[in-house]
């Protein structure tokens, strides 16, 4: 007789049949055999067993489906991002670029007309000079007598004329000059102004940068222990830094080693105040100050600085 013992609560699980007869079911198992679990106990501890690796891995499974759906949604939004920037820059790079191209031609047809200002200003110059050259040929002609009087209004009229060709150009030079200066000045100003701000800015993240310093040390203080702080001055705020504390300088104690030492014949009147011993009697010197000291002569006799009087006599020192 087969028992076939099969789990109707989940398909999924395999099927544990066991075919024998009842004789072998009497028999004992084999040695070395492995042990069955045979009766509804055993059996329904395993199928729960089952039930719950299979639970707890489909958690799992949901728990990472969950994390990479999270993932592949914050890359999909910055993909989007990435995008929208990367437009941006395209029209930016293209407005700038369309500038640059408008900028380049307005500078080429300054240039054209710069140009074609100086080939008008050259060719009427030399039309002046070729014009001054008739001139003097002329009056020249005109002071040797060599030509007769009908052409002197025809000199006056050219005369005129080139005067007020003169003029012109001088007028024409004037406001070319005063267009060069005006872009010279406006070009100035404009790198002045550059200037400025940028080293505005410059001093600006300099602060920054400072604060930011003195930010970082504060922390790295607060985490260090009590004993290790050290105190430094802080750049950018000279006001918010604190005096450091000066301790009292140490004063060297008199000892007999480094104290003066006293004369006993010096005595005191009162406390820090001296005297000099009493003398019994004047204060004599033992050589006059016009005798001679041993060792050392004479003394020279002083300068004859006068004109007039008689002459001083001098005494000899008494050699004794």
């Amino acid at each position: 007789m087969s028992l076939v013992v099969a789990r109707m609560s989940n398909p999924a699980l395999p099927v544990v049949a066991r075919l024998g007869s009842s004789a072998d079911n009497a028999s004992e198992p084999p040695v070395g055999a492995p042990h069955t679990f045979e009766g509804p106990g055993a059996q329904d501890a395993l199928a729960d067993q089952e039930l719950r690796a299979l639970t707890s891995k489909n958690q799992e499974l949901k728990e990472r489906k969950t994390f990479l759906e999270d993932q592949c949604n914050a890359l999909s939004s910055k993909e989007a991002e990435l995008n929208l920037l990367k437009k941006k820059l395209d029209m930016v790079v293209e407005f700038s670029e369309n500038r640059k191209l408008t900028a380049e031609e307005k500078l080429e047809e300054k240039l054209y007309e710069l140009n074609a200002t100086k080939n008008e200003l050259l060719a009427a110059d030399k039309y002046l000079k070729v014009t001054e050259e008739e001139m003097e040929k002329y009056r020249s002609l005109s002071s040797f007598g060599g030509i007769s009087p009908d052409p002197v209004p025809w000199i006056t009229v050219q005369d005129k004329k080139w005067k007020k060709m003169r003029e012109e150009l001088q007028e024409s030079n004037l406001t070319f000059n005063h267009k060069i200066a005006v872009q010279e000045r406006n070009a100035l100003a404009n790198w002045m102004k550059a200037r400025y701000w940028e080293t505005r800015m410059m001093q600006q993240q300099s602060r920054e940068n400072a604060c930011l310093k003195s930010r970082l040390r504060m922390m790295q203080r607060e985490m260090l222990p009590v004993g290790s702080v050290r105190r430094e001055l802080m750049p950018g705020r000279p006001k918010s830094q604190k005096p450091v504390w000066q301790a009292s300088r140490v004063v060297p104690r008199m000892n007999s080693s480094t104290s003066p030492q006293s004369d006993p014949e010096m005595h005191t009147v009162a406390r820090g105040v001296r005297e000099f011993p009493h003398c019994p009697g004047l204060l004599r010197m033992p050589y006059h100050m016009g005798w001679n000291v041993p060792d050392f002569p004479p003394p020279h006799p002083p300068p004859q600085w006068w004109t007039w009087g008689p002459r001083p006599h001098f005494v000899p020192p008494p050699q004794g």
